[in-house]
């Protein structure tokens, strides 16, 4: 089944399930497991909502800080896009 006319087409998704820290716009941590990530934005599970429009960094052990923004959350789960382009590494 393809998309619904208008929508944009999503990138490739990679499911994961990583531990990774969001730092909010204020400052503050929030431990969250990504669940999903491509090159354009990410899907995480958070301890509580997050507020959409925030700006924010994805910090990934090992691989750094990523600026981005929150796009659409939903109780816990949350989806956010990358302001800038991010490569997957691949294997």
């Amino acid at each position: 089944m393809g998309r619904i006319p208008g929508q944009v087409p999503r990138r490739h998704r990679i499911e994961v399930a990583h531990d990774a820290t969001l730092v909010l716009s204020d400052g503050s941590e929030q431990s969250v497991t990504i669940t999903d990530v491509s090159s354009g934005g990410f899907r995480l599970q958070t301890g509580e909502t997050m507020p959409i429009g925030e700006h924010v960094f994805l910090r990934v052990p090992r691989y750094g800080d990523f600026p981005a923004q929150i796009r659409w959350a939903l109780g816990t789960d949350a989806g956010g896009v990358f302001l800038q382009p991010v490569d997957l590494p691949t294997g």
